[in-house]
């Protein structure tokens, strides 16, 4: 991610985050796709990604997004029911 998106992200910026957003949902949810093999659990995987990287950001946190999207494909694995 850019530098200058970066700081409009944590200046709370909505257009910088739309942009944000735009550029790598697809990417998102593909990858949220191939790891868990529910295309409705990667939808909620994407939301939940962009909220928690968006709120970290407005916070000044430095937020790598392959992290917190990992996180969400770890945690929707553990809420799979067990056969």
């Amino acid at each position: 991610m850019e530098h200058s998106l970066r700081a409009r992200i944590r200046a709370g910026d909505p257009d910088a985050f739309g942009g944000l957003f735009d550029d790598h949902a697809q990417t998102v949810f593909r990858y949220a796709v191939r790891s868990t093999g529910d295309r409705a659990g990667a939808e909620d995987i994407v939301s939940l990604t962009f909220l928690e990287d968006g709120e970290l950001g407005k916070k000044g946190t430095v937020t790598e997004m392959p992290a917190v999207l990992d996180r969400g494909v770890v945690d929707s694995r553990d809420e799979t029911p067990k056969k």
